[in-house]
């Protein structure tokens, strides 16, 4: 599947519709990929230099 999702990057988003669509369930993909998100850790998104003075601004936000 790896090899298909780099030759088509949408491949397993529409493989994941088809057998949802198949299955008969009703599941939103954009909502429950959101709802993952929010509680997906945000530790790799923090700058590992935050104390560094030019970089104390990018670490607030």
């Amino acid at each position: 599947m790896r090899n298909a999702e780099i030759a088509s990057p949408s491949f397993l988003f529409d493989f994941t519709k088809i057998i949802l669509n198949d299955s008969k369930l009703n599941i939103n993909l954009q909502e429950a990929y959101l709802r993952m998100q929010a509680n997906a850790p945000t530790d790799d998104l923090e700058l590992p230099l935050a104390k560094e003075p030019q970089f104390i601004e990018l670490s607030k936000r």
